[in-house]
């Protein structure tokens, strides 16, 4: 058998707020400002990473709560604090992932997700162990992904209102909303969105107050399209009811977004309502023919 004999806690923060909140952060922009500005906000968001890993290191919870409201003390005025303090209580959501060493005894080790790898005695060129990347420990129980969920959201409404002219964190509010299942408070979080994107996109910021990296509707389109998609593959009467609800809602604010027409025919196609998802799919395919 193989025995487990070291461990090492490397928590991926596959949740984190800002990634998902940039579609297009690992494309091949065209242009060269464009390029630029991702760039930008990939190494921004690699600082926020560090800084939750460097808060976190060697505290606990109380500590790290702690530590973080006398940053808020110290700087009233920036939303940093707080975007620190969501990531901080959404990896409390994930399952840690790391580093598991096994050593070589007899037979097969367990079987893991991600790659295994083999390490050898250099002398005997015998297998002695397996390195592979899996869980570390238990998974959050309901309860616990839901109070943290909520604790993220809180820190970013009040981070809204000290820099309520950031859309990284009202997407990345609404990421939250959306995995909490809040639906309203998720709709309510689009809208604002929406609703700036629509009437004063030039005055919309990202991390550390950087312009958006691509054109603002662009980004609040991508998400709400996110939702939608999410909501379909729940693939419910009550999923389908809110991706319609969505679409709709963009639509009042972009009534040309392509992929909205087409998130909201197939809402009216899966009600059987083949008349109004025609008339959908026809303004759609009118606005973007080659698509």
């Amino acid at each position: 058998m193989f025995t487990k004999f070291r461990t090492a806690t490397l928590i991926a923060l596959a949740y984190s707020l800002v990634l998902t909140c940039i579609p297009g952060i690992n494309s091949a922009a065209s242009e060269q400002n464009s390029t630029d500005a991702q760039a930008e906000a990939a190494a921004a968001l690699q600082r926020v990473r560090d800084k939750v890993d460097d808060i976190a290191r060697n505290r606990s919870e109380e500590q790290v709560v702690t530590e973080i409201a006398a940053w808020k003390q110290r700087d009233p005025w920036s939303p940093e604090p707080y975007i620190v303090a969501a990531n901080y209580y959404l990896r409390k959501t994930l399952e840690p992932t790391g580093i598991n060493i096994y050593s070589t005894e007899s037979g097969t080790p367990p079987t893991e997700s991600g790659e295994q790898f083999s390490i050898v005695d250099p002398k005997s060129g015998k297998e002695v162990g397996v390195l592979t990347e899996g869980p570390t420990g238990p998974k959050p129980d309901v309860q616990t992904i839901r109070k943290y969920r909520s604790a993220a959201a809180d820190e970013l409404d009040r981070a809204l209102k000290v820099a309520p002219d950031r859309l990284d964190i009202m997407l990345g509010r609404a990421l939250v909303l959306n995995d909490a299942h809040v639906w309203q408070s998720l709709r309510e979080q689009m809208e604002l969105a929406l609703k700036r994107a629509s009437r004063d996109p030039q005055n919309l910021l990202w991390l550390e107050n950087k312009p958006t990296p691509r054109p603002a509707a662009e980004e609040v389109l991508d998400s709400i399209h996110s939702k939608i998609v999410d909501a379909f593959d729940e693939r419910t009467a009550a999923g389908d009811r809110r991706a319609k609800e969505l679409a709709a809602l963009g639509l009042k604010y972009f009534p040309n977004a392509v992929k909205l027409l087409s998130d909201l025919a197939t809402a009216h196609a899966f009600a059987k309502d083949w008349r109004t998802a025609a008339r959908y799919y026809e303004r759609a395919a009118a606005l973007a023919p080659e698509d």
